[in-house]
């Protein structure tokens, strides 16, 4: 049944788990420890680098974290073994990865991608990448500082790690060319926004394969508490062929076990921020496996709105749950030109906030 609700009351605050990693303020560009992309050079006894077959690896070689700043270009791959957290200083950079992704975290300890004020890193790969994203990593991925990184994506997902990623702050641009087959940002256990700006062009458009915006895939075994996606502010706008969010976690489909306990809890909070939304794709679903969903927000668990303001347009629903959505507080306007504005498979409350939505499927 299509819903058209307008509401408008009081707030409601509602307690949510909170999932942000605050990290202390990073120095700006120092030639203490500089690694020269062009040469292969780095200034600093505390790494250690070789470059074979164009990979450039880094390895970190101290017990304590260290910062290291990165300049110039490379055309290969910036691979990343750290056994230590490491934050990288994006002073200018330029990566264009060939046969596989422009960069590769293997070390299993949390990265930040910090960018000066001022500054533009470009990083992309090609058709030809090998492996799974633009940028891979099997540890968190944290982006903060107040400069850009423009990330083009061509073969596949645009981020993807075994952890999760979080934006304390950053102009993150990230552009999905036709042929990738895959999300923009795609993370295990979570994704967190808390400032910045980051826009997403997930254009994809290749027939069973069309880009998302971001998915959190979620992780059996992981525990609960994980598996979600977190909005607290900044502002994020979303075009995609498919889901522009997911927390896409469905215990029909991906459980092994039958022990619940371990289960990732795949909900949505947006509980501040901008966030702007459309969806091109036109659904379609020839089986479980065939299919396009061009949804806005979905939440195979809860989506819970506690304020912000969403604006999103979209081929399929705009806003939908597995549980339940609960609306707090916040601006939403939700069009869907195909399908629902608000699909709950299960309850839907609103105790706050403005709400309108619109619908024009029959």
């Amino acid at each position: 049944m299509k819903k058209i609700i307008t509401a408008l009351t009081f707030l409601m605050v509602l307690t949510t788990i909170v999932f942000a990693q605050g990290i202390t303020e990073v120095s700006e560009v120092s030639d203490a420890n500089l690694l020269d992309l062009s040469t292969g050079t780095i200034s600093s006894e505390s790494f250690q680098t070789t470059y074979s077959d164009g990979v450039l690896k880094v390895t970190t070689v101290s017990n304590e974290a260290l910062t290291l700043t990165v300049q110039g270009k490379l055309e290969g791959t910036l691979e990343i073994n750290n056994s230590v957290p490491l934050t990288l200083i994006m002073d200018n950079v330029t990566i264009v990865g060939k046969d596989g992704p422009a960069i590769a975290i293997k070390g299993t300890q949390d990265v930040i991608f910090y960018s000066p004020k001022d500054s533009v890193s470009t990083i992309s790969d090609s058709t030809s990448n090998s492996k799974k994203g633009a940028i891979t990593s099997k540890a968190n991925i944290i982006f903060d500082g107040l400069g850009t990184i423009n990330l083009s994506v061509n073969k596949k997902h645009g981020i993807k790690t075994d952890g999760g990623v979080t934006i304390n702050n950053s102009n993150l641009n990230i552009d999905g060319s036709e042929t990738a087959q895959g999300n923009m940002i795609s993370a295990d256990l979570f994704f967190i926004m808390n400032d910045g700006n980051v826009t997403i062009n997930a254009l994809g458009n290749v027939y069973g394969s069309e880009s998302k915006g971001i998915k959190v895939n979620g992780v059996e075994g992981t525990g609960a508490g994980l598996g979600q996606v977190e909005i607290n502010g900044g502002n994020l706008n979303i075009t995609s062929v498919g889901k522009a969010i997911t927390a896409g976690w469905k215990i029909s489909e991906d459980a092994t076990t039958e022990d619940t306990a371990d289960d990732p809890i795949p909900n949505v909070y947006i509980n501040g921020g901008t966030i702007n939304i459309i969806t091109t794709g036109k659904p379609y679903e020839i089986s479980d496996e065939e299919s396009l969903s061009p949804e806005g927000i979905e939440a195979k668990g809860s989506l819970i709105i506690n304020g912000g303001t969403i604006f999103a347009k979209t081929t399929d629903d705009t806003l939908n749950a597995g549980k339940e959505i609960i609306i707090n507080n916040g601006l939403i306007y939700a069009f869907s030109t195909d399908n629902d504005a608000i699909d709950s498979n299960g309850t839907l409350q609103i105790n706050g906030g403005t709400v309108v939505c619109y619908s024009i499927a029959g």
